[in-house]
């Protein structure tokens, strides 16, 4: 049973991750480096539509993640519609089609071409049918409700949809019943929008609760199964749309964690970069970008959930920040860092970098150019594997599977 203490304190603070030593997490075919596109889902484009509005009950219109700067230069009014809010949301759905369809390279070497589809994007394609990149839509499930052919269209074609809840909002100052009721909510809407009926595997808030982790297992746990579509039955005269079978609910990862991938890894490079300039011998074996183990939440000892790291800095929200001045200077940090974990992935501790985008924000005319440049660069390499955050985690799972007090 889960207690209060399960939804505050379900996780401890670790300090120490896989200290010098990170395992090998064996990529398929060898690769040295996992590459993870984000596309963030909220409305009608993936935040947008599922952003905070006065048309759908809110106190007032969204101030995050749009055109008019970081929060405070925009005063919403409380109890009235913004339209210039609500129509920068709706941008990613509507015009991203239009400028971000079919674009490609202009050279005739490139494998590579672009699109943004009805309003979901496929946004790595190859033009030669050799190449293409899976991605997992941080998907809000009241977005997907006003647009269900979204969750169709990534379903049908090899994409994740994973949880970005049910409104893009900040749940810490709700109480533990209210934002239970809205991850019910949630859970209900994506098995509706689903042509098979399936539930993402995967949890991304962006504006947790202490005990939104908890929360969400213990919801899992308590709907326990659910009728659902078989996808996978390959009799020829059994079909998907007729036949129903029982699928348990999974909780497999959690992304609201920035871990094994920011200071300690920052300090283990310079002190190697510092130990070879000074002559000594520098044996640091970098630990960053891997998913790890954490208890489940109110669970039994044997059950673990796998913590996969987000990023916050090869995030094209950045440039909301103002922290990124130019569509050049994004695209150069994200090859950058695609530079530095293949490089270790090429030395044998292979990892993975997630790249994150919003349908609002890269898919503007300007900051596309951006996208094309990261997409033709980490595609020109053939030691890397393409992947969703669900791919990933179950690649791991099979690898290092779970035990009690386990540190892989």
């Amino acid at each position: 049973m889960t207690t209060q203490a399960d939804l505050d304190n379900w996780m401890t603070r670790d300090f120490i991750g896989y200290g010098p030593t990170p395992p090998n997490p064996n990529w398929p075919n060898g690769a040295k480096i996992a590459v993870q596109f984000v596309l963030n889902y909220v409305g009608n484009s993936k935040e947008e539509g599922g952003e905070r509005s006065v048309e759908d009950g809110d106190a007032h219109a969204e101030v995050m993640l749009q055109e008019f700067g970081p929060v405070g230069l925009m005063v919403p009014v409380p109890g009235e519609r913004d339209q210039a809010a609500e129509t920068q949301f709706e941008y990613g759905s509507r015009v991203t089609q239009e400028h971000i369809p079919e674009k490609t390279s202009g050279s005739a070497e490139s494998r590579v071409s672009l699109k943004f589809r009805s309003p979901l994007t496929d946004l790595l394609y190859s033009s030669d049918s050799h190449f293409s990149i899976p991605i997992t839509y941080y998907a809000v499930a009241r977005a997907l409700e006003r647009n269900p052919a979204v969750a169709k269209y990534a379903e049908e074609n090899g994409h994740e949809i994973a949880s970005h809840c049910f409104k893009w909002m900040p749940y810490a100052g709700l109480t533990a019943d209210e934002e239970e009721a809205y991850i019910r909510k949630a859970v209900l809407s994506f098995q509706k929008t689903s042509p098979s009926g399936k539930v993402p595997v995967g949890w991304y808030y962006g504006r947790p609760s202490a005990r939104s982790a908890a929360l969400v297992a213990k919801v899992y746990r308590e709907m326990g199964f659910v009728f659902a579509f078989s996808v996978s039955m390959s009799s020829p005269w059994l079909r998907a749309d007729k036949f129903r079978v029982l699928v348990r609910h999974e909780l497999l990862y959690w992304a609201d964690t920035y871990a094994d991938g920011t200071s300690v890894a920052v300090a283990a490079r310079f002190s190697s970069e510092v130990s070879s300039h000074l002559g000594g011998k520098a044996d640091v074996r970098i630990l960053s970008d891997l998913p790890y183990w954490s208890p489940m939440p109110g669970g039994e000892k044997k059950e673990g959930l796998v913590m996969m790291p987000y990023t916050l800095d090869n995030n094209d929200f950045k440039m909301w920040l103002g922290q990124v001045g130019s569509d050049d200077a994004f695209a150069q940090h994200i090859i950058d860092s695609f530079t530095t974990i293949r490089d270790e992935g090429l030395e044998g501790t292979p990892k993975y970098i997630t790249i994150a985008l919003h349908a609002r924000w890269i898919g503007r005319p300007g900051r596309f150019q951006a996208l094309k440049r990261i997409v033709e660069h980490v595609a020109s390499f053939d030691d890397v594997w393409f992947a969703t955050r669900e791919q990933i985690a179950r690649h791991f799972v099979k690898e290092f599977p779970y035990e009690e007090n386990l540190k892989v």
